[in-house]
């Protein structure tokens, strides 16, 4: 067993000494002593038959020598006794706890943070950093694992928080505690969690789009939908704790595995109805879009939603998930040709290919049911981990699909060749698609020209905007005049007078407005 350095934590009286050593990574007891008594305690129900034994006077001193008399020296052990005990009291004042809050978490073993080494940051939240580190449980034993580390003014009830929800759920899609700093450090607070899981899932998505083909992002995005969506539900079943967005953290392995991490907010709010839902939506849709953006380093402000979507063609295109060679724009450059399916993108892409990866939350459905249709796909299409075989991978489905956005059409975009790849994701696993758009949505940093795409292009003469297809002039009481139908559309449509919505709610409406065949000064 380690042994780790005493700390006084009583008063300094000459006639009290008491003095409670750390446990030990490998033990739950806290051991300590009061007047050369020793005692140990794992939790709120031994320190409860530590005061019955001293009322009893069952224990006495090891030592009397220059303690004076008996009765004394128990009188000085009921005080030092009483002063740790009110030390534990005060100490769950602070955080809102119970009496013995701490020491019932003491099931889980303590890891001081002599026995971890640091390695790299992960990710960053609010009030918490995660990092990857090596944990030494003997000179022969190490162990990878994620430190989530509290930091800030609430740092030790956000971590008690933490601690108290994540002790009670288990369940393989969510991250393992297995271990928690020593409870009655008042500095450093944090968590240690098994290191299998220490991707940042969006860096993960990222890289997959630089590197990988598409067919390897759709099966990973189709383990990380599960991942989520069963780490969710379960969460909601097991808890009756409010939960918002940023409570949750995504971490994958390197195959996409991944796995959900809930640290409740200080604040808590009442549950909505379908909380868990609004949730797994909001949450896919950040993910895919940090992704992007990791990689594009742009915002697009365009929210995608099934409305805004037309698709002009469908394909369906039979291949293995083990193929590596798939339509990109490497492959066409190099051999003026795609893998096997690639006739949509192929003689599309010359000088620019973006690819992306999207969630289209086409409907709000019970999180069993979106978990059900992501893990018959996974299983029906991909070999179980666990199980080896020899026969060839099934064939993964991917269907292509071209198509346009109704609220892009406005935007101007010179540069030939340009297609965009949007591997897109719905509630339904068995509707999954790639979209292949010829346009750029707006907002969008263009990978050929790095130019950032636009509303319009101003002309150098007067004050006309020039759309690619058709050139449309607009004078200046045009463009008021289309502002207020705008204003007025946006007001019937989505119940929303903001000014600054109807601005961007105003392709939208053009848009509208040109398929009735509202249009003037064509040329």
């Amino acid at each position: 067993m380690d042994s780790h350095p005493s700390r006084s934590c009583g008063s300094s009286h000459d006639e009290t000494d008491i003095n409670i050593t750390e446990p030990s990574i490998l033990t739950n007891a806290h051991h300590f002593t009061i007047n050369h008594a020793h005692f140990a305690a794992s939790n709120g129900t031994d320190i409860v038959q530590l005061i019955h034994d001293f009322c009893k006077g069952y224990y006495e001193p090891r030592s009397l020598e220059g303690q004076g008399n008996k009765s004394q020296v128990m009188l000085s052990m009921w005080m030092g006794l009483l002063q740790f005990l009110l030390r534990l009291v005060l100490s769950k004042i602070r955080v809102g706890g119970h009496l013995f809050e701490d020491l019932d978490q003491q099931d889980l073993p303590d890891i001081p943070k002599n026995a971890l080494t640091l390695q790299e940051n992960i990710k960053f939240r609010e009030g918490a950093r995660f990092h990857s580190a090596i944990a030494s449980y003997k000179v022969s034993k190490v162990k990878a694992v994620m430190v989530q580390i509290f930091e800030g003014p609430d740092a030790r009830l956000l971590w008690n928080k933490t601690v108290q929800s994540s002790n009670h759920l288990l369940n393989p899609h969510l991250l393992k505690i297995i271990g928690i700093s020593p409870s009655l450090d008042e500095d450093l607070h944090y968590i240690v969690f098994d290191g299998s899981y220490k991707r940042d899932t969006s860096q993960l998505i990222a890289s997959l789009l630089r590197e990988g083909n598409t067919r390897e992002i759709m099966v990973v995005g189709s383990q990380i939908v599960y991942g989520i969506a069963s780490g969710i539900d379960y969460i909601s079943q097991a808890t009756s704790a409010s939960m918002r967005v940023q409570d949750f953290d995504i971490f994958s392995d390197d195959l996409g595995k991944t796995v959900v991490s809930f640290s409740p907010g200080k604040n808590q709010e009442e549950r909505k109805d379908n909380n868990a839902s609004i949730i797994c939506n909001s949450l896919m849709s950040k993910l895919f879009h940090d992704a992007n953006h990791i990689l594009y380093r742009d915002f697009i402000q365009l929210s995608r939603f099934e409305d805004d979507l037309q698709v002009e063609a469908e394909e369906h295109q039979p291949a293995t998930v083990n193929q590596t060679s798939q339509a990109s724009a490497k492959d066409i450059d190099d051999h003026g040709e795609g893998g096997e399916g690639s006739s949509m993108v192929h003689g599309l892409i010359k000088t620019s290919h973006r690819r992306e990866i999207v969630w289209l939350p086409s409907k709000l459905i019970p999180l069993p049911e979106l978990s059900k249709t992501y893990s018959d796909l996974l299983r029906c299409y991909t070999q179980d981990p666990t199980q080896r075989s020899t026969e060839p991978l099934k064939p993964f489905p991917l269907f292509h699909h071209t198509g346009t956005r109704k609220s892009g059409t406005m935007a101007l975009h010179n540069c030939e060749g340009y297609v965009r790849e949007e591997i897109m994701l719905t509630p339904d696993a068995f509707k999954n698609a790639v979209l292949v758009f010829k346009k750029p949505t707006l907002g969008e940093i263009c990978v050929s020209c790095g130019k950032q795409v636009q509303l319009g292009q101003p002309d150098n003469t007067s004050l006309t905007w020039k759309s690619q297809t058709s050139h449309v002039c607009m004078t200046i009481p045009s463009i008021v005049f289309l502002h207020i139908m705008a204003l007025q559309w946006n007001t019937r449509t989505h119940g929303s007078k903001d000014h600054n919505m109807a601005i961007f709610h105003l392709p939208l409406y053009m848009q509208n407005v040109f398929n009735m065949g509202w249009k003037s000064h064509q040329q």
